[in-house]
């Protein structure tokens, strides 16, 4: 608990703005409790949205379904204060579960880490129940994995400044994984931009068909010799075609390698966008139409210029 409130402290106050729940698992004896909360201000506060709206549609399989029986969900002044209530597992206004037999007192309170808590709800969901994090000692341990969920993807640089906060909290234990959560924006945003990216790629081989076809005019002499020398028509086009290859797929290779090590990562600190959208398969595909829209061009540049040379 202590390692929490330190990394409370240590998140980044306009990352922490774009949080929505973080979920974790409290070890009470043998038992598992849920709890779920929120940081503001370098404070540990009441997920109490989420938190209640997670019990109404609780993940089961593929779909959701109402967990909450009875009572109520946590409130900000009791998250505040630590206070010690609980929300038990049950089914309608019955008690159950392996924990209630053997912990339960009167006036409808529960035994939890020697100490009495208030029952004020009950749900079918999760095994045991749900604590507020604030309520449980400082030597308690967190089980799992402590589980973020914003409003909207975050960037690179504060999943950065997130994980450096959880690694001087929490040291070598940290392991991060972050999945993306496509929305209707970033996802117009992102076709946008490859939409873009392909209008670059044939404009730019285009151009470099353009300035290719300058080359060849420029080595008439060397055409004529190799002409002298037995080179056919149809050898002269691929020996062009195969030095154009070459020149395109290794232009590429740069250019990517300048976009994904230099471009990429400036990019990725302002938007969450350029983050991990790129995988190989998306540079697949902008090599191919780059390569063979190339080599379609150049191959009715090659073949009209070195005809005309032929003709005359």
């Amino acid at each position: 608990m202590a390692d929490v409130k330190q990394f409370a402290r240590e998140v980044d106050a306009e990352t922490a703005d774009k949080l929505l729940n973080i979920h974790t698992g409290i070890l009470q004896g043998d038992y598992r409790f849920e709890t779920d909360f929120l940081i503001s201000d370098g404070e540990i506060v009441n997920s109490g949205d989420y938190g209640f709206d997670s019990l109404y549609n609780f993940s089961f399989g593929g779909g959701t379904r109402n967990t909450f029986e009875y009572g109520r969900y946590f409130t900000d002044r009791e998250y505040a204060k630590g206070e010690q209530v609980c929300i038990m597992y049950g089914f309608q206004k019955n008690l159950r579960g392996d924990y209630l037999e053997e912990n339960l007192l009167g006036d409808g309170k529960v035994l939890i880490g020697g100490q009495e808590y208030q029952i004020i709800g009950l749900q079918s969901g999760i095994g045991t129940g749900y604590l507020p994090i604030t309520s449980v000692g400082g030597d308690s341990v967190l089980l799992d994995e402590i589980a973020l969920r914003f409003r909207d993807n975050i960037s690179l640089r504060e999943f950065n400044l997130l994980n450096d906060a959880a690694q001087k909290c929490f040291g070598s234990r940290v392991t991060s994984n972050y999945e993306l959560e496509e929305t209707e924006e970033d996802s117009y945003l992102y076709n946008t931009i490859l939409l873009l990216v392909l209008a670059v790629s044939l404009v730019a081989a285009f151009n470099f068909c353009a300035l290719y076809h300058y080359i060849v005019t420029m080595r008439r002499r060397t055409l004529k010799i190799f002409r002298i020398c037995g080179l056919s028509h149809r050898k002269s086009i691929w020996l062009y075609l195969g030095e154009c290859s070459v020149l395109s797929a290794g232009t590429y290779l740069v250019s990517l390698f300048l976009f994904h090590f230099l471009l990429m990562p400036f990019l990725a600190g302002k938007m969450s966008i350029f983050d991990f959208h790129y995988k190989a398969e998306v540079y697949l595909v902008l090599f191919l139409v780059y390569f063979i829209s190339s080599f379609l061009l150049q191959y009715v540049m090659v073949s009209w210029n070195l005809k005309k040379k032929m003709l005359r």
